[in-house]
């Protein structure tokens, strides 16, 4: 059990986020500062030098995850930019053109 110091009050951190004589609004704060968020908004698609994740460019395109690497086997969807040995990016820009060749050949 550990004792935090906050607002010159203390409160005892019981585990797994739970916070004794606190209040629910004092508790929802301290969680959502304890939560980072590694999510990219869908609005990063309009820049147009933008680096999207794979979750973003699923959530523009429709894909799965399966379908976006499987259509990248065929040479039917952009390959991503290789950021580091585990980091890969598609960028806004080649999607973009994706999605306007594809709309293109249906329409």
């Amino acid at each position: 059990m550990a004792t935090i110091a906050m607002d010159s009050a203390h409160y005892v951190v019981l585990g797994r986020g739970q916070i004794s004589s606190i209040d629910d609004s004092m508790q929802s704060a301290l969680k959502a500062r304890t939560k980072t968020s590694n999510q990219q908004p869908l609005q990063a698609a309009q820049l147009q030098d933008a680096l999207l994740t794979i979750k973003t460019v699923m959530g523009i395109t429709g894909l799965s995850r399966s379908s976006v690497y499987a259509r990248m086997d065929l040479g039917t969807f952009p390959r991503p930019i290789k950021l580091s040995k585990r980091c890969v990016r598609w960028t806004s820009r080649s999607i973009q053109e994706w999605i306007n060749a594809v709309a293109g050949a249906a329409g």
